[in-house]
């Protein structure tokens, strides 16, 4: 046997292999009929009125919620179902305009069953384990503990050589190919009838992905897949990691770091995605750099500094002194103050000296409302 033959033969023996996980992996989560279920429709509609039950078409729909549910399940089986038409708004954050697609509550839980049950535990095997974005488990302080990790094994591989190379994808959700994506699904996931309803949330918008779907958020993390198995298979890079549109990729050899900065943006340009310019950049390995508004340095002894940006900490102190004003025109409560702030300071925690931090920002708080923030909790 020759061994062209030799490798023909492994090569199906592996097709094969995937072929029956990704079987498995369909049959183990149920299918549609698993995430469409009654009983799917009703607890996704329990997770998806926390912190929205005060307004009224999400207490119309949880007054009638099994009857509403029932009606949702018997529109897919009849295939009567189509998604309703989006409200769409802007919000300005730091000087960015987004358009948010807010779509209806109804159509809110059934993206929600359908994704919590199916759409993510399929996508999620084709990930790679420092994909950090929206998935259970993970989320912004795995991406953070997971860079800090890569810093150290950089170290004790290569020293205080080398560099890092931060990206940052423009307008991210609007140069997705809806065209592209619904073909990397086909041909990832193995499950046409799960894409083919998929396909009606995220060809709701004339361009790209709209802010606001689940299904969106989904689609946004697969997406750019292809190029982190590239990254990862390919060009052999340990220290990379990504989070949803911002990621990082550390080399020891700074020549090569130039070589795979052009073949990276060649890959993202066949995808349709453009790098941002001004956020993509070549620091060295003990420079200090800004990851996920968290300030990242590497000394000449391998220790990792981490802390909180200076720019937060004055954002918060704004934030609170309009929180101030706020309740002087009787638009919040005291409470509604303290528990912005207690999650706000909950993201101390993730650098160096949080104990510091949080008992400076506690005093800031107690100076602008005269009141403990612990106490106005019960407000």
């Amino acid at each position: 046997m020759r061994s062209e033959e030799r490798r023909e033969r492994r090569y199906r023996r592996r097709r094969m292999s995937r072929e029956a996980r990704r079987r498995d992996a369909i049959l183990a989560a149920g299918g549609l009929d698993a995430a469409l279920s009654l009983r799917s429709l009703v607890d996704a509609s329990h997770h998806c009125q926390r912190g929205v039950a005060w307004k009224r078409n999400v207490q119309g729909f949880c007054l009638n919620r099994v009857l509403q549910c029932a009606r949702l399940h018997q529109m897919w089986l009849s295939g009567a179902y189509a998604p309703g038409e989006a409200k769409r708004f802007t919000v300005s954050e730091r000087g960015k305009t987004r358009s948010i697609s807010a779509v209806p509550f109804r159509d809110r839980v059934v993206q929600r069953a359908l994704c919590d049950t199916v759409l993510v535990p399929l996508v999620r095997r084709t990930l790679i384990y420092d994909n950090g974005a929206s998935l259970k488990g993970k989320g912004t302080s795995f991406s953070l503990d997971r860079l800090e990790r890569h810093l150290r094994e950089h170290y004790r591989r290569h020293g205080a050589v080398g560099g890092i190379l931060l990206f940052d994808f423009s307008k991210f959700f609007e140069s997705i190919d809806v065209n592209k994506l619904v073909a990397m699904m086909d041909g990832a996931l193995g499950y046409p009838p799960l894409v083919r309803f998929v396909e009606l949330f995220l060809r709701s918008e004339e361009r790209g992905l709209g802010l606001g779907n689940q299904t969106s958020q989904t689609g946004a993390i697969f997406y750019p897949s292809g190029i982190d198995h590239w990254v990862k298979e390919t060009w052999r890079v340990r220290g990379y990691g990504r989070y949803m549109d911002d990621g990082y990729a550390l080399f020891a050899d700074w020549d090569e770091m130039k070589r795979f900065a052009i073949a990276f943006q060649k890959q993202c340009a066949a995808l349709g995605i453009a790098v941002n310019p001004r956020k993509f950049r070549m620091v060295p390995a003990t420079a200090p750099f800004v990851f996920l508004k968290t300030r990242f340095q590497l000394d000449e002894r391998g220790r990792v500094h981490r802390r909180v940006c200076a720019e937060g900490l004055k954002r918060e102190k704004r934030r609170l002194r309009k929180f101030r004003s706020m309740i002087g025109e009787g638009r919040i409560s005291y409470g509604d103050a303290a528990r912005s702030y207690a999650s706000w300071r909950g993201t101390l925690a993730r650098g160096d000296a949080a104990g510091f931090l949080q008992c400076k920002m506690d005093r800031y708080f107690y100076a602008v409302f005269g009141v403990p923030w612990r106490e106005c909790l019960a407000c």
